[in-house]
């Protein structure tokens, strides 16, 4: 009869990952992997290694595994650390009253981090950083928000500006 398998697709950050992908049809064979990933058979079980990647590139590939009269192909796609990181801005200027801006953030691979200052909430929704300000009833707020992936570190300087009605001692003019 036909084996079954329970993984359908092996996902692996940059440093790696291993695990056991289990049969229920009998001993199996590994007919093919990639030069990144070892696969040892034992029993209904394949144990998997995904070494570690350091290339800047996303690695996919597949193991190929023979299980009973059934052949398995399991995608395996590979995470790396970005060789790039761009922003669309370098400086936002924001309202006093509060406000909301927008930045492109660009890169090929590895999770972005995000830190703000505390007067600006930051979200990083797929490729746009969000900026939104609450309102500064005091002097102007300037700050930056730090933007990494990996070894890579980017910065957007933020003004909030001043509430023209704040009393100010002059040193602000």
């Amino acid at each position: 009869g036909e084996a079954t398998c329970d993984v359908t697709e092996v996902r692996a950050g940059i440093d790696g990952t291993q695990g056991v992908i289990t049969f229920d049809g009998g001993a199996c064979e590994v007919l093919y992997s990639p030069d990144w990933v070892n696969v040892y058979p034992k029993e209904n079980t394949a144990r998997y290694f995904v070494a570690q990647n350091k290339t800047s590139e996303l690695r996919e590939g597949c193991i190929v595994l023979a299980c009973s009269k059934s052949i398995f192909s399991i995608p395996v796609i590979q995470g790396t650390r970005a060789s790039y990181l761009v922003l669309s801005e370098k400086a936002v200027n924001m309202d006093h009253d509060g406000d909301k801006a927008r930045v492109a953030v660009i890169t090929n691979g590895g999770k972005v981090a995000i830190k703000s200052i505390p007067q600006v909430e930051a979200t990083l929704k797929g490729d746009y950083l969000t900026l939104v300000s609450e309102k500064n009833e005091g002097k102007k707020i300037s700050g930056r928000i730090k933007v990494s992936s990996g070894k890579l570190v980017r910065y957007i300087n933020v003004t909030i500006e001043a509430n023209p009605n704040a009393i100010t001692d002059g040193s602000e003019l």
